[in-house]
């Protein structure tokens, strides 16, 4: 049996860790991150970074892919990014920091995506954007 490649969409902090244990545990060869494209092509499950950022050419080097996308409720995402944001606040501040050159690339458009839905998020106290929990498999 041929299995497919799978593209985990969800931001961090909403289930892809948790996802990829249960990949590997099927069998897949599974890269929580993968950034070199030897790891994306060996792998057939990816989640976390740099999906999420660039999914549109991931989908066009792997036409046959699936898609899941993770969601998860804003209240309980924003709080645990948050966490995971100030843990790695130094690293992302400092020139000199641990992060890797693509990792950096990634994180930054995180950033960028997260203003771009707090923006969005409250209007005179009314939600009109929000992370719901769950899972959806999005297919061709």
């Amino acid at each position: 049996m041929t299995k497919h490649k799978f593209l985990v969409t969800g931001l961090p902090r909403t289930g892809t860790t948790s996802l990829c244990i249960a990949a590997l545990g099927a069998g897949y060869k599974t890269a929580h991150t993968a950034y070199t494209r030897q790891a994306l092509d060996c792998a057939e499950f990816i989640a976390d970074t740099p999906v999420f950022a660039d999914y549109e050419k991931l989908y066009a080097l792997y036409p046959e892919v699936k898609i899941i996308h993770l969601t998860r409720d804003f209240e309980q995402w924003l709080p645990s990014i948050k966490r995971l944001m100030t843990a790695m606040k130094e690293n992302l501040l400092s020139r000199k920091g641990a992060l890797t050159t693509p990792l950096s690339v990634v994180i930054w458009k995180l950033f960028l995506i997260l203003t771009n839905i707090l923006k969005m998020m409250v209007i005179g106290g009314i939600v009109i954007a929000s992370i719901m929990i769950g899972c959806l498999a999005l297919q061709k």
